[in-house]
């Protein structure tokens, strides 16, 4: 199974804003990939979350959210501190993906998306890691992690040729 750190403003987003982040969190919720938190990531996720929710009206959707992490995902401690990230407060991710061993860290970062890796983590965007489900068998989402988003594109249209599509 695939082993994923989300970034808090992926969470946010996908419960505040739905749009396409709701899908992220979904494949989460059918347990396509396990997503590893540490208390740290947890509580910026709990009070960042609350806040927003508050604000636009979505305090039941966050409180379903919390209580699944709390229930589904995979709490680790980590043993190292790094200091890595321009912004200090992202290291956090960083250390939470070292210590799970973590395929991906998913983020909208850019100071987090421009280390582009940390130990065998490979940190990239929302939009990266759902291309990489589309193409996906079973639960294996890295299959084809080194596909290039025009690569991606291409496969796309000559699939839609084959089920008769545009």
């Amino acid at each position: 199974m695939v082993k994923v750190v989300i970034d808090t403003n992926i969470w946010i987003s996908g419960v505040i804003y739905k749009q396409k982040l709701a899908h992220l969190i979904d494949l989460w919720f059918k347990r396509k990939f396990i997503s590893y938190f540490s208390q740290e990531t947890f509580l910026e996720l709990q009070t960042k979350l609350l806040n927003f929710a508050v604000k636009f009206d979505k305090q039941s959707e966050a409180l379903i959210l919390l209580h699944n992490v709390k229930k589904k995902a995979v709490f680790i401690t980590p043993q190292m501190k790094l200091n890595i990230c321009e912004d200090p407060d992202d290291n956090k991710f960083l250390e939470a993906a070292t210590e799970a061993k973590a395929d991906y860290l998913v983020s909208g970062d850019k100071k987090l998306l421009k280390i582009k890796k940390v130990g065998k983590t490979k940190i990239i965007s929302p939009r990266e890691f759902l291309w990489l489900e589309i193409f996906s068998l079973g639960d294996e989402i890295g299959r084809t992690a080194k596909m290039s988003e025009k690569e991606v594109l291409t496969r796309v249209k000559n699939l839609r040729k084959k089920i008769g599509g545009k």
